[in-house]
C-alpha cells in the first residue's frame, strides 16, 4: 500500500498522536498540493484568460469538499446522501486507523458539520455578490494576498511552478475573490483541532480511489446512494480507464496513427535473452515501459470497442451496414499502389498506400480511390468521405447561426455584429494535428517525464501528479498552434480530477459504459477554433454511409450546442472588453437575461424539490436553443442536397460534392423505409435524450451538473421545439412534471436563435 504515513507525518495528523501544538496549516496549506495534488480551502490550477490574448494564466478556486456541490449540505442530516456520506467518513477512518466506533464518528460528525459551515458561508456570500460572485476576474497576487491574508496561496504557487518566477505583481484569474475572502475568514476563527482533521480528510479523499479494496468498496458504497452506481465496475475496466485518462494523448495518437506502434520481432528466445539482460541491467527505460503499456492497453481496447460495436449494431442497426469503412491516413506518404486496388490482396495485411486505406467488413474498397468513378479522389489526393462531411455539417451550422444572429433584432447590433464575424472567420480541426503525429519522438518527449511505479500503484498517483504539473507548467510557456490545439483536446488533470468527473458523468446511470470525460467536440476562443475529436467521426457514432439524417442528429447537435455555448462566452468576453478598454457600463449577456425569462415561465420548479439555480436555467436554454437551430439548418440542408448546390468552404475539396458523399440518396433499412428525413432525423436525435434513465437519482444530476433529467429534457424540447413534434404529427398533451400544468399552457422561449 501507498506510504500513507508519508504525508501523514508531513502533515501530522493528531489522529496518530502528533504533538497538535508543533503543526501549522499555513506550512501545510503550501505544500500538500505541490507535493498531492489535494486541494483544501483553495485549488490552483491553468486556464484560459477571460480576456484577450486567451493565454493560459494560473488560476485559484475554491477548495474541494466532500460532497460534490454545495447545495448537498442544505440537506436534512436524515437524507439518504448525507448518512451515506457521514458512513463513509466513518469507514475510511476505521480502515486507517484502531479507534473506537464513537470516536469514528464523533470524527465524521466534526467533518461534515465544518464542510457544512464553508459551504453555506460561501453560498450566502454568492447571494450577496450577485452576478459578480461567478465571473471570473484578474487580480495580482499581492491583491488575492490582502484579500485572504490566511491563504498561502502566493507560496503555494511557487511551489506548484518552481520553474516560473512568481512574484506578488504576477496575475491570476480567481474564480471568485469573495469566496476565498469568505474561507480565510472561516480559518481565523477555526480552531487547530477540526483544520487538522479537515486538512487530512481532504489528503485522504483524493487518494482513496486508489488505495487498498476496502476503502474503494466504503467509497462504492458512498456512491451507490449518490449516484446509482448499482455494481463495482470490474478491476481491468477501472485499469482500462486509469490508462485512459492518464495518458490520453499516447493512446489518440496511436488510434489515429497506428505507424507508431512498434512491433517487436524477435524470437521468444530472444526476447527471453533481452528481458534476462534488462534485469541484471536494471531499471528498464521510461518510454519503452510506457511504450509496451500503451500497446498492451490499444489492444484490450480494440478488443472491447470490437464487442461493443457487434453489439450496438446488432440493437441499433442503420443503412449500408455491409459497406462500413474506416479511413487511417498514412502520415509518412509513402509511395505505393493501394489495398485491394492494385498490388496486395484485400485480406493479405500488406500496405504500400499513399494517403488513404479504406478496409471494408467484405474486403477492401475501391469507392474512394477509383479513378473512374466520378467525384473520386486520386491516390496523390486523397479524400476522407467521413472528414468532408463532418466539414459540411460545421460549415452549413456555422452559416446557419450567422443568418439567425442577423434576424435577431432582440440582439444589440454591435454584439451581433462582433458575433457574426467571429462565426465567419470560425476554423475547424478534426483530430490531433498531423504534425505531433508524425513520429514517435514527439510522444517520447511528452511522456519522457512520466514514471509510473508497477509494484506500488497508489504510489503512481503522485507520479501523475508530477507530470500534470510539468504539463501545466509549459501551458503557461508561449505555445505553437499544434500545442495549444493538443492542450484543448487533453487539458493536464491530477488523477483523482480525472476519476471524480468520470464518476459524476457515469454513475448517473446504471451502465458501465467507457465515460466521457468531457464535450468531446470543444471551441477554443484563443483559436477561434471548433475541435472534433477523431474517434467522434467514427463508427459506431458517425460514417458517411450512414444516412444524413442520423448524422446531422448526432454530429450536427454536438456541433450546434458547442457553437451556442461559443456564443454566449464569446458575449461575455465583448462585454468585459467594453468594460475594461472602453470603460463602458457593463452590459448584460443577452444570452443569460433571456434564458432567466425564459426559464422562470417554463420550469416552475426542480424535480423532488431541488431548486433550479440560473446554471441550470442557462444550460437549458443554450439547449432549447441549439437544438431550434439545428432542425432549422437540417431543413436548410436537405434543400441544398436536393438542388446539388455547390459547397463553398475553404477547406472542402473541389471534388466534394454532396452526390458524391450519397446524400442524395435516401437509401433504408426495411424497418425505417416508412419514416422521411425529418422524422429520421427526430428519431435520432431524441435517442440521446431517452436512451438513459436517471429515475432515482434526479437532485444529484440536478446539483452536481446543474441539469435535469433525460426524460424531463425529453418533454420540455418536445414541447419547445415545434418541428420535433410536428415531424410526427404528435401534440403534447395531458400534465408534465414542471408544476402540474397541462403542457399547453407553458410558456415559451420567445428571443431565442
Amino acid at each position: 500500500m501507498f506510504a500513507m504515513v508519508d504525508f501523514l507525518v508531513i502533515c501530522g495528523w493528531r489522529m496518530i498522536d502528533m504533538d497538535l501544538q508543533y503543526w501549522d496549516l499555513r506550512e501545510n496549506l503550501q505544500l500538500v498540493q505541490p507535493k498531492y495534488g489535494a486541494a483544501p480551502f483553495f485549488k490552483l490550477g491553468v486556464d484560459t484568460r477571460n480576456e484577450p490574448p486567451y493565454d493560459y494564466m494560473i488560476s485559484v478556486t475554491e477548495g474541494d469538499l466532500g460532497l460534490p456541490s454545495k447545495e448537498f449540505y442544505t440537506l436534512s442530516e436524515k437524507h439518504p446522501i448525507i448518512r451515506a456520506y457521514h458512513t463513509f467518513l466513518t469507514d475510511t477512518l476505521a480502515h486507517m486507523i484502531s479507534t473506537p466506533t464513537e470516536n469514528a464518528q464523533d470524527f465524521a460528525k466534526k467533518i461534515y458539520n465544518y464542510e457544512k459551515r464553508i459551504a453555506l458561508d460561501v453560498m450566502s456570500v454568492g447571494l450577496k455578490e450577485g452576478g459578480n460572485y461567478s465571473r471570473p476576474q484578474i487580480r495580482t497576487m499581492h491583491q488575492l494576498v490582502n484579500n485572504a491574508p490566511s491563504l498561502p496561496i502566493l507560496e503555494a504557487a511557487q511551489a506548484l511552478f518552481k520553474s516560473k518566477k512568481i512574484t506578488e505583481h504576477t496575475e491570476v484569474m480567481v474564480s471568485s475573490p469573495a469566496a476565498l475572502k469568505a474561507i480565510s475568514q472561516i480559518i481565523t476563527t477555526s480552531d487547530k483541532e477540526v483544520l487538522n482533521n479537515f486538512f487530512m480528510w481532504s489528503v485522504i479523499r483524493h487518494f482513496v480511489p486508489f488505495m487498498a479494496r476496502k476503502f474503494r468498496v466504503s467509497l462504492h458504497q458512498f456512491e451507490q446512494v449518490l449516484y446509482g452506481a448499482e455494481e463495482r465496475e470490474p478491476m481491468w475496466h477501472f485499469c482500462t480507464n486509469v490508462v485512459q485518462q492518464w495518458m490520453p494523448y499516447g493512446l489518440e495518437a496511436l488510434r489515429e496513427n497506428p505507424a507508431l506502434i512498434v512491433h517487436d520481432q524477435r524470437s521468444a528466445s530472444e526476447m527471453n535473452d533481452f528481458h534476462h539482460h534488462l534485469a541484471g541491467a536494471g531499471p528498464q527505460p521510461q518510454f519503452q515501459k510506457q511504450q509496451q503499456q500503451q500497446k498492451k492497453l490499444l489492444q484490450q481496447q480494440q478488443h472491447q470497442q470490437h464487442h461493443q460495436q457487434q453489439q450496438q449494431q446488432q440493437q441499433h442497426r442503420v443503412p449500408f451496414l455491409d459497406q462500413y469503412r474506416m479511413e487511417a491516413y498514412d502520415y509518412e506518404g509513402s509511395s505505393g499502389a493501394m489495398h485491394g486496388v492494385a498490388g496486395g490482396s484485400p485480406g493479405d495485411g500488406s500496405s504500400t498506400g499513399h494517403g488513404i486505406m479504406a478496409v471494408g467488413i467484405e474486403g477492401f474498397s475501391q469507392y474512394q480511390f477509383s479513378e473512374g468513378t466520378p467525384g473520386a479522389s486520386s491516390p496523390h489526393d486523397p479524400i476522407s468521405y467521413d472528414d468532408e462531411l463532418a466539414k459540411i455539417i460545421f460549415y452549413h451550422l456555422r452559416d446557419e447561426y450567422v443568418t439567425a444572429l442577423a434576424d435577431a433584432r432582440w440582439i444589440n447590433p454591435a454584439v451581433a455584429h462582433y458575433l457574426t464575424v467571429k462565426l465567419t472567420t470560425m476554423r475547424l480541426q478534426i483530430g490531433i494535428p498531423r504534425e505531433l503525429l508524425r513520429t514517435e519522438r514527439t510522444l517520447n518527449e511528452y511522456y519522457g517525464q512520466l514514471v509510473l511505479d508497477g509494484l506500488l500503484f497508489v504510489d503512481s498517483v503522485v507520479y501523475q501528479w508530477d507530470f500534470t504539473k510539468t504539463q501545466m507548467t509549459r501551458l503557461l510557456d508561449n505555445q505553437t498552434e499544434p500545442e495549444r490545439i493538443l492542450a484543448e483536446m487533453f487539458p493536464p488533470r491530477s488523477a483523482a480530477d480525472h476519476l471524480q468527473l468520470q464518476t459524476r458523468q457515469r454513475r448517473n446511470h446504471p451502465h458501465y459504459q467507457t465515460p466521457l470525460e468531457d464535450s468531446l467536440v470543444k471551441y477554443s476562443i484563443a483559436l477561434n477554433m471548433l475541435i472534433i475529436p477523431r474517434q467522434r467521426i467514427q463508427e459506431p457514432f458517425f460514417h458517411h454511409h450512414y444516412p444524413i439524417s442520423v448524422n446531422f442528429a448526432r454530429l450536427g447537435a454536438d456541433i450546434a450546442q458547442v457553437l451556442q455555448s461559443a456564443l454566449h462566452t464569446l458575449t461575455e468576453q465583448y462585454a468585459n472588453n467594453e468594460e475594461t478598454v472602453r470603460k463602458t457600463v457593463r452590459r448584460n449577456n443577452v444570452f443569460n437575461g433571456a434564458a432567466q425569462k425564459c426559464m422562470a415561465r417554463t420550469l416552475l420548479h426542480a424535480p423532488n424539490g431541488g431548486r433550479i439555480s440560473n446554471t441550470t436555467r442557462l444550460n437549458l436554454y443554450l439547449e432549447l436553443s441549439a437544438v431550434n437551430v439545428l432542425t432549422r439548418a437540417f431543413g436548410t440542408l436537405l434543400d441544398r442536397i436536393d438542388r446539388n448546390e455547390r459547397i463553398y468552404a475553404g477547406d472542402i475539396s473541389e471534388k466534394t460534392t454532396y452526390e458524391m458523399l450519397g446524400l442524395s440518396q435516401h437509401h433504408r433499412l426495411p424497418g425505417l423505409q416508412p419514416y422521411d428525413e425529418h422524422q429520421l432525423f427526430t428519431l435520432a436525435y431524441f435517442q440521446r435524450h431517452c436512451s438513459v434513465g436517471y429515475d432515482s437519482h434526479r437532485l444529484t444530476k440536478l446539483l452536481t451538473q446543474n441539469d435535469i433529467p433525460e426524460i424531463e429534457k425529453f418533454n420540455l424540447l418536445w414541447q419547445q421545439v415545434t418541428p420535433l413534434g410536428a415531424s410526427f404529427d404528435c401534440k403534447p398533451g395531458g400534465t408534465g412534471w414542471w408544476g402540474g400544468a397541462p403542457a399547453s399552457e407553458l410558456g415559451t422561449c420567445s428571443n431565442m436563435l
